[in-house]
């Protein structure tokens, strides 16, 4: 079984993803253009499991024949639940003046930090024009934390079908839909001892 991890760039350099990579036969995660060009962005767990071929970086960019008309989907979710836009827009723009101060849920401070390369720029416009998000600098915009949840494991399923991987998630929510978590210790090992030597040397060699 082949599986895509999300929500975030990196996986996490824990037992969970040493499990993972050790039970399933490629482990992949999706990835933005910029980190392709410039790995040193990547966490040092990460980017010496990607340098050895243990990851996968996936870029959904590449991968979708039509990314607008996929992100499309995920904003008439949003406009057809008028609920979650008011519950989760920031208290400033939902009840007009306020004497909170702004910086105090800024999404900036507070939210997901999703990269711009991700997903098109216009699932991070809609979302600005919401009131879900905001834009920190050319790269990166601060989503409201529900919201970047559900965008990424909606991209994530979408990628996945296209390259027939499974979905995976080290975070359990009640807001996730049905998805793979890579815990089952009954798994058989469909790895070769060579693999296994080198994440334990990747893991080894992040701790120095």
């Amino acid at each position: 079984m082949n599986l895509l991890y999300y929500p975030y760039i990196n996986l996490p350099d824990t037992e969970w993803t040493i499990r993972t990579l050790l039970y399933y036969d490629n482990v992949s995660s999706i990835v933005p253009t910029q980190y392709f060009h410039e790995p040193e962005r990547y966490e040092p767990f990460m980017r010496e499991a990607v340098q050895n071929e243990l990851i996968t970086p996936v870029n959904p960019m590449n991968v979708l024949d039509n990314p607008w008309e996929v992100t499309r989907m995920f904003d008439e979710y949003l406009n057809q639940n008028k609920g979650i836009l008011k519950r989760r827009r920031l208290p400033i723009q939902r009840n007009g003046i306020s004497h909170i101060h702004a910086g105090k849920y800024s999404f900036r401070e507070n939210g997901v930090h999703m990269h711009a390369d991700k997903l098109n720029n216009g699932v991070f416009y809609n979302l600005i024009q919401m009131g879900l998000a905001e834009r920190i600098d050319d790269y990166w915009y601060g989503v409201e934390p529900k919201t970047a949840y559900e965008l990424m494991n909606f991209i994530t399923s979408v990628v996945a079908c296209k390259i027939d991987y499974q979905p995976v998630t080290d975070r359990i929510t009640d807001n996730c839909f049905s998805t793979v978590y890579a815990q089952n210790k009954d798994i058989e090992l469909r790895t070769r001892q060579y693999k296994r030597d080198l994440i334990l040397k990747v893991k080894y060699m992040t701790k120095i």
